[in-house]
């Protein structure tokens, strides 16, 4: 697993819109009482947004099209961490860790290492 830099998530977040739009996506949400919620399966995605969502709160949103929208916002985010695959090579989740649980997005095909060339991560 490696961890995404909290200074380069906004950039972090264009590569991957530059580069996976279209992909097919799935998305879980492990609340922190242990409840796993399947927010969308099989999604075409949109994009993923790193922003304010005020004065005080940081939020990523996600975005995809399904036969229900994909409309997911994660509000203070606190690590951002990729699921390695191919050796390394690629990335097969994004899990984005919050106060209030984990979110995992799925990718199908996988984030490649490539996509993410100049971005820190540890």
């Amino acid at each position: 697993m490696r961890e995404v830099k909290s200074q380069d998530w906004s950039a972090f977040c264009d590569r991957v819109n530059q580069n996976g739009r279209g992909s097919i996506v799935s998305v879980q949400k492990l609340d922190q009482d242990g409840v796993r919620t399947e927010v969308s399966r099989n999604a075409e995605f949109d994009g993923i947004e790193f922003g304010k969502r005020d004065d005080c709160n940081d939020q990523i949103s996600i975005r995809g099209s399904a036969e229900q929208t994909l409309d997911h916002e994660i509000v203070e985010p606190i690590h951002i961490k990729l699921m390695e695959s191919e050796g390394g090579r690629a990335f097969r989740a994004i899990m984005i860790e919050a106060e209030d649980g984990v979110t995992q997005i799925d990718f199908q095909p996988v984030i490649k290492a490539t996509w993410l060339e100049g971005i820190d991560l540890q």
